[in-house]
């Protein structure tokens, strides 16, 4: 039997510039968020590329506020990191399970 290891993947909450303000303005935490698209879009793949320096499998999953918004409000949680990072797995594993 041949047997491969499968790289670690990591998921990450990715931006689109059009939604970016709309992202801003719907998080609770906005405040902890770069205040420009293109601040967060080198901060975002200067974590991609360390990520994949260690050999990890990245896994960029878009996020659209006003979906994430309805997300968050139907488990009444709040619109954060924690909900983002969760939000990102969970559309992650529905595009995998396919």
């Amino acid at each position: 039997m041949n047997i491969q290891a499968v790289p670690e993947a990591i998921v990450m909450v990715w931006y689109s510039r059009e939604d970016y303000k709309a992202v801003l303005a719907v998080m609770d935490d906005a405040a902890g968020l770069p205040a420009t698209y293109d601040k967060w879009r080198r901060s975002a793949e200067r974590g991609a590329a360390r990520f994949a320096r260690e050999g990890k499998r990245i896994i960029r999953t878009p996020l659209d506020p006003r979906e994430f918004a309805l997300w968050c409000e139907a488990r009444g949680i709040r619109k954060d990191g924690r909900a983002r990072n969760q939000f990102a797995v969970e559309k992650a594993r529905r595009a995998f399970d396919r």
